[in-house]
């Protein structure tokens, strides 16, 4: 039997496993989402456009990488320049790649100024993804310029083991362990993943990382809670190619090494008031390194360590009318050093106000403000206003307007060996409005939404390259303005048959509207006019299926190259072949780009072709 005749034995075994079970909602899987106003709020009466992807749809689509959960997300583009493992942008409703915060159970992702690489980031210990598309400095501050990434990692009510492994194309290898044990009010959880792969390139392309992460809980039930959570990750990645996306070098890679860790404590305070405290710190520990290996080739080594520590303290009070008062600061510390001869450091105090009011109502209203005081920028406020209403005829509206803002990377106020920083830089800011309409059909089984956005962003900072008077390749400054505009369309479908079907449409018309460089009117780079996405899962006694089609549309790239329209298509199976005394044996297979298409995400650098990976997955629960 050749390796492609596996996905006919799975489509044959899934209509013999009996009466299929209701599947869960392939798009808002989660009944309580807490990002978009940080307080717990029914997805459907969130005022906010918020994506939410469980664990479990990622277990069932054989989704263990952060970037192929966000390919789905409307509005949002995910762009990787090569194999597993390179670089990988991702930007939302037409921002820069640094203008969305990523965070794990409340603790920031990016590096300082908001730049972030998302190839490196495993979801295999996931219970959700919740991912809010809009202004949100408000709440989370620097970064959250058009949107919110935040993963919750597990938290199992029963005490389980979870083991699995797979392998394929590319001579590709994964394996992930989980485990949790529930003793009463406490719980204990600690995972490990492992991928690794040889690249699609013919030399130097292949991919490590490792990841192991722990999780402790303690949730007493006269109230109040602690939990705390520790990552850690070691990515290497080699690399080929030079600037041109020519593979030419055998011996070029770049490693990265992450710790992330968090601690929440929540009390009450009162009947009425909670106090809630929550300590973080991202350590980044990165070498960059290259030997001569050929003529015309040069040597260097890099090695950079970044750290980002986060203290946020805030108290909820309960007011009538159903009513929260949110108050809340904020302190961060940033500190970056490298071999360059470059060391710096900031530190941000950020405090701010929201009143959520409505949750028990057909209405739900938001409004609230932030003043952030940074040492090397000064004084920056920030405001968003929302709400939504929802009609007995399962129809809701919903309106968003809000400011937000991005602090500068350390690259660009201070100088390195290469560029002369800017100390006058001010944050890249943004003003947004949003509209949307949503409607519920077949007793809440079918949804359709359609949501209209406007972005305006201003003070972008640009490059200059060789400036007079300087010695160095470039400095920086304000002199950016851009505006994004859209429509994102968004339909979901759930039987009592078993079968769950969403989609997703973006149009976006970006545009540089001021720049000192002649490009007034053109688009912004690597954001793509239209995008596409649809899902249809099959959910039975004994397996699922899953197939997923991607469609996205011409973009321009470096030098305004125009590049083509691709589609990639996904199919996942599970089959279960063993059940007894709590103890589950199943056969898993994942296809990506399953019709091979050839395409370029970068321009010159070739995205992975066909990738077919057969594995297993073995639980136990007690």
């Amino acid at each position: 039997m050749t390796r492609l005749h596996v996905i006919p034995v799975l489509l044959l075994a899934l209509p013999r496993v009996g009466r299929a079970q209701v599947p869960q909602d392939t798009v808002t899987l989660s009944p309580v989402t807490v990002t978009a106003t940080r307080l717990p709020i029914a997805r459907e009466r969130t005022p906010a456009a918020i994506t939410v992807i469980t664990g479990a749809e990622l277990r069932a689509r054989g989704i263990t990488r952060l970037t192929d959960a966000l390919r789905d997300v409307p509005g949002a583009s995910v762009v990787q320049s090569g194999s597993f493992g390179s670089q990988t942008a991702f930007f939302l409703r037409g921002g820069e790649s640094d203008y969305t915060k990523v965070l794990i159970d409340g603790v920031p992702l990016n590096d300082a100024g908001g730049a972030i690489d998302l190839a490196h980031v495993s979801v295999a210990d996931v219970d959700r993804i919740e991912v809010v598309r809009g202004p949100a400095s408000v709440l989370w501050g620097s970064d959250a310029v058009t949107g919110v990434i935040q993963i919750f990692t597990k938290h199992a009510s029963r005490s389980r083991l979870d083991l699995a492994a797979r392998g394929g194309t590319y001579a590709t290898r994964d394996a992930t362990g989980n485990v949790t044990i529930v003793r009463g009010i406490t719980s204990f959880a600690a995972a490990a993943s492992s991928h690794e792969t040889d690249g699609v390139l013919d030399f130097n392309n292949g991919y490590r990382n490792r990841q192991a992460s722990a999780g402790f809980r303690l949730e007493p039930a006269a109230g109040g809670a602690l939990r705390a959570m520790v990552r850690h990750s070691d990515a290497t990645y080699h690399y080929p190619t030079d600037f041109l996306g020519t593979p030419v070098d055998s011996n070029q890679y770049r490693r990265e090494k992450r710790l992330v860790a968090g601690l929440e404590a929540t009390t009450p305070l009162s009947e009425r008031a909670t106090l809630r405290v929550t300590a973080g710190t991202n350590e980044l520990d990165a070498v960059s390194d290259n030997q001569v290996d050929r003529p015309g080739d040069f040597a260097y080594h890099d090695e950079s360590e970044g750290s980002r520590r986060v203290v946020d303290g805030r108290v909820d009070v309960s007011l009538p009318l159903d009513a929260t008062l949110t108050t809340g600061a904020e302190w961060t510390r940033q500190r970056e050093r490298n071999t360059s001869n470059f060391e710096a450091s900031r530190i941000n105090r950020g405090y701010y106000v929201q009143l959520l009011a409505g949750r028990g109502a057909p209405w739900v209203a938001t409004v609230g403000t932030r003043v952030d005081d940074n040492e090397k920028f000064g004084t920056f406020v920030t405001s968003r206003a929302s709400g939504a209403w929802r009609f007995a005829t399962g129809t809701r509206a919903r309106a968003t307007v809000g400011t937000a803002f991005k602090e500068p990377a350390f690259a660009e106020v201070f100088n390195t060996s290469f560029t002369r920083g800017n100390a006058a830089l001010e944050p890249e800011r943004s003003r947004s409005v949003e509209l949307s309409l949503e409607q519920e059909l077949f007793a809440d089984r079918t949804t359709i939404a359609v949501t209209w956005f406007d972005q305006r962003f201003r003070d972008r900072v640009d490059f200059i390259a060789f400036p007079p008077d300087s010695s160095v390749f470039g400095t920086f400054a304000n002199i950016g303005r851009a505006a994004a505009t859209g429509v994102e369309l968004e339909a979901s479908v759930r039987t009592s048959t078993g079968l769950a079907v969403s989609a997703a449409y973006t149009y976006l018309d970006t545009e540089i509207t001021k720049d000192d460089f002649g490009r007034e009117g053109q688009r912004l780079l690597r954001r793509p006019t239209h995008t596409a996405s649809a899902t249809l899962l099959y959910a039975a006694g004994r397996g699922s299926l899953a197939v997923t089609a991607h469609r996205v549309g011409s973009r321009h790239d470096v030098g305004y190259v125009r590049l083509p329209w691709y589609s990639t298509f996904d199919i996942a199976g599970e089959l279960r072949v063993a059940h007894r005394r709590g103890a589950d044996v199943a056969l898993t297979l994942r296809l990506e780009n399953a019709l091979d298409a050839e395409y370029e995400a970068i321009l010159n650098y070739r995205a992975p072709g066909r990738t077919l990976l057969l594995g297993g997955r073995v639980e136990f629960a007690w």
